[in-house]
């Protein structure tokens, strides 16, 4: 029984920190992939490639067709960067010259999250080659599979962690399995500020230096996923420590 316990521990142990540290992974995904996330980042660098790429009367000239084009209509349509894109004559009426590329921006960007692929998801990222793969990965439908299989990973979770918690006995060492477990998961969070600190500044670009904070703020929302599972697992190891203490003092 004692070897069967052992044993137990030992699979739902190592199973519960792998599937939870594939949940935190997948749910820092899902942030990063969300369209509150990259539709900004995304937006400014299209938007800052199209004012380099066009001069101020470029930019008066496109705005006058739009406008002439926009009369009677919603929307209007123009193949952008291999893009249909449409674009609203809401925004094209009030606009002056300087919003041209943040309107267009703007268009490619959410016509790009929100394309609808024929494949499935694995399929996808199989099939899909260059930047068609890059564009899949930061689509809308990429995010929802995560958030499909980020609930597949919390159930496996849990199931591995009630089989975890049975394997052990006693409060006291339960509360110190799960703490070791925990801060053996929140390690990524060290490695992801070592990131932050030394290797995003040294792979960037020098054009692409404004986005540094954007970047390292997407990657802090990730890692805070693993700080919150150390911090729990400094508390639930403490918690086991002195507990086995307190019970020990009371035996005697």
């Amino acid at each position: 029984m004692a070897v069967i316990r052992t044993i137990g521990k030992a699979v739902c142990g190592a199973l519960f920190a792998i599937f939870l540290g594939l949940a935190l992974t997948t749910m820092g995904m899902i942030n990063l992939t969300s369209h509150d996330t990259i539709k900004p980042l995304a937006s400014g660098l299209v938007s800052n490639q199209l004012e380099s790429a066009a001069t101020s009367q470029q930019l008066s000239q496109v705005l006058d067709d739009a406008k002439q084009q926009c009369q009677g209509r919603n929307t209007i349509s123009a193949p952008v960067q291999g893009i249909n894109l449409t674009v609203k004559c809401s925004d094209i009426i009030s606009a002056t010259p300087q919003d041209v590329p943040n309107i267009v921006a703007d268009s490619i960007v959410e016509q790009t999250i929100n394309k609808t692929y024929s494949c499935e998801p694995v399929s996808c990222l199989m099939t899909l080659q260059g930047s068609d793969r890059a564009f899949y990965i930061f689509s809308s439908a990429f995010n929802d599979f995560l958030k499909m299989i980020v609930n597949v990973l919390w159930v496996a979770t849990a199931l591995s962690g009630a089989g975890y918690w049975f394997a052990m006995q006693g409060l006291p060492s339960r509360l110190k399995g799960f703490g070791i477990t925990l801060i053996v998961v929140g390690i990524p969070y060290f490695i992801t500020n070592f990131l932050l600190a030394s290797m995003i500044p040294l792979m960037l670009p020098p054009q692409l230096s404004s986005i540094q904070p954007i970047i390292s703020q997407m990657i802090g929302q990730m890692s805070n996923n693993f700080l919150y599972a150390l911090i729990a697992g400094v508390a639930l190891l403490v918690g086991g420590i002195t507990l086995g203490l307190l019970t020990k003092r009371k035996k005697k």
